[in-house]
């Protein structure tokens, strides 16, 4: 029992002894500076012990340091981004100082293979755009062209009021989508959300909407896309024909009415052909299924006057175009502040009268677009063309608030 006992006591002093003795000889440590081929300090350098669980990083001057070493050989490594990463056998006896020096190395990527076929010029078109024309086109009459897009894939409208509304594409809208009518650019798309494009759609005969990189060769602000409105070709052969629209909506009691008249001539008139275009638009209130929107309505007349001669393979063109419209600003919807706005939004109902007229009262806003333009193009053999263009735009916006007060 005594000689067990004693055992027992002097194999506990030897494992104490033994464990002290290996804690007090795991107290060296490495420190040392790495460097480039330039003798540079290298920041953040990976330095560690292979075979153990110590290591460190370099700190902004290159150096680094290791503590609590164990003696006996060890393997040290050094791994950086952009140098080549080393590793050094080491024998450890007693503090250790180092200086290393990493040389530059390359990150090289495997082989990518890039494999593609030629695709024709007609069919990248049809990939990169739609078109709104014939029978769909005729089924959008009377809708403003924010409403009329919606038609097509891929084509959304950003709306602030029943007729005011433009085209969003790819969540794009205003100045990040163009819009091009019969070659001239839109510059009314500049104006911010409440303004609609000043553009009557009955002149297109084809609306074609470029997305992806293909709206690149029309300009920066086309990141969104383009949209390409397209009026017919004018009349070569002799005779007078036209078009008359008749369109009525329930919402709003709206009707519109547009025309189009256009001839060409011969003999001595060879070559000469015009073409007139009008539209009028009327609206009122337009109605929720529980309220109408109090002073909503909006009227609306569009003019347009084309006339174009050709000789030989010169062609000659002069165009104008006049867009009024004026639109009234739901009562409900004004507000002098932030808080008012809130409160609004709060409300279940508008909490004004509620009735139908096709008066149009403040606040409304007016919109005014003249064009002239004038045109001359050279059609080459090869199937080139040379287009000269020079054209007059007048645009005037006016918004009166509900509080104006004329002198």
């Amino acid at each position: 029992m005594v000689h067990s006992l004693k055992t027992t006591v002097l194999l506990c002093v030897l494992v104490s002894a033994s464990s002290v003795c290996h804690a007090q000889a795991c107290h060296y440590k490495i420190d040392g500076k790495v460097l480039d081929g330039q003798k540079l300090p290298i920041p953040g350098v990976i330095v560690r012990l292979v075979n153990d669980s110590l290591g460190t990083a370099t700190d902004t001057a290159g150096n680094f340091q290791i503590a609590g070493v164990c003696p006996g050989r060890h393997t040290i490594a050094f791994e950086a981004i952009s140098y080549k990463n080393i590793s050094l056998e080491i024998d450890v006896k007693k503090d250790k100082n180092m200086i290393v020096t990493l040389p530059s190395g390359s990150n090289e990527l495997g082989e990518v293979i890039v494999s593609g076929k030629k695709v024709p010029v007609q069919d990248l078109h049809t990939v990169t755009s739609v078109d709104l024309q014939g029978l769909a086109l005729l089924q959008t009459r009377g809708e403003s062209l924010g409403e009329a897009l919606k038609e097509l894939p891929g084509l959304n409208s950003i709306q602030t009021g029943p007729s005011l509304s433009k085209p969003v594409i790819h969540g794009l809208h205003s100045n990040r989508v163009l819009i091009i009518n019969d070659g001239v650019r839109q510059e009314g798309q500049q104006w911010g959300s409440e303004h609609a494009p000043e553009i009557d759609p009955f002149v297109a005969n084809k609306i074609t909407v470029v997305k992806g990189a293909a709206s690149v060769r029309y300009g920066s602000d086309a990141i969104g896309g383009v949209v390409l409105l397209s009026p017919d070709d004018m009349p070569t052969q002799k005779g007078i024909t036209g078009d008359v629209y008749l369109i009525g909506a329930t919402n709003g009691q709206m009707g519109a009415f547009s025309g189009l008249l256009q001839g060409a001539f011969d003999k001595k008139l060879k070559g000469l052909s015009w073409r007139l275009q009008g539209t009028l638009k009327d609206a009122g209130n337009f109605h929720t299924p529980r309220y109408y929107l109090t002073n909503s309505g909006l009227k609306e007349g569009d003019f347009s006057a084309n006339l174009d001669y050709k000789w030989k393979k010169m062609d000659f063109n002069v165009y104008y175009s006049q867009y009024y419209t004026k639109v009234g600003i739901f009562f409900g919807a004004e507000s002098g502040s932030l808080t008012e706005l809130q409160k609004k939004f709060a409300m279940s109902t508008p909490g004004i009268p509620s009735y139908f007229s096709y008066s149009i009262d403040r606040p409304y806003q007016t919109v005014e677009h003249q064009l002239l333009k004038a045109s001359t193009s050279y059609q080459f053999l090869n199937k080139g063309k040379l287009e000269l263009m020079s054209l007059l735009q007048v645009i005037r916006l006016l918004r009166i608030p509900l509080n104006y007060a004329s002198s």
